[in-house]
């Protein structure tokens, strides 16, 4: 059967792209070096995020990838915003404001209340 519900983290790329990724740096999860914040997207999308782990190919995704994944597969997805950053919620809002249906598939979480609240 498998899991119904996905946990993931967002960070901004250098020219803006929202991308989930849990760490900081693509330095542990890639074979790449550099803080996400730092790498424009077209950069993150070379990078393999499976050769650490034994396969080849993974990439990572951008938001609305992960949305349409999630669509598509009947998932929920828990978003956490992983820092103060009005990037984060001006997407957010903007995603909710043009997909209302997300609103029954997406939990916005964090770990500053300010942010929830907002959205």
């Amino acid at each position: 059967q498998g899991a119904s519900t996905v946990e993931v983290d967002l960070h901004f790329t250098k020219d803006g792209h929202p991308v989930l990724l849990h760490d900081y740096t693509v330095d542990r999860t890639s074979d790449g070096t550099g803080e996400i914040k730092s790498l424009m997207l077209r950069e993150v999308k070379t990078l393999d995020f499976g050769v650490k782990y034994g396969y080849q190919g993974a990439r990572i995704p951008t938001l609305d990838e992960a949305v349409d994944s999630i669509k598509k597969l009947n998932l929920f997805m828990f978003l956490e915003l992983k820092s103060v950053d009005r990037q984060g919620i001006s997407k957010i809002t903007e995603m909710f404001a043009k997909d209302q249906s997300l609103y029954d598939r997406i939990i916005v979480i964090s770990f500053y209340p300010d942010i929830i609240y907002e959205v």
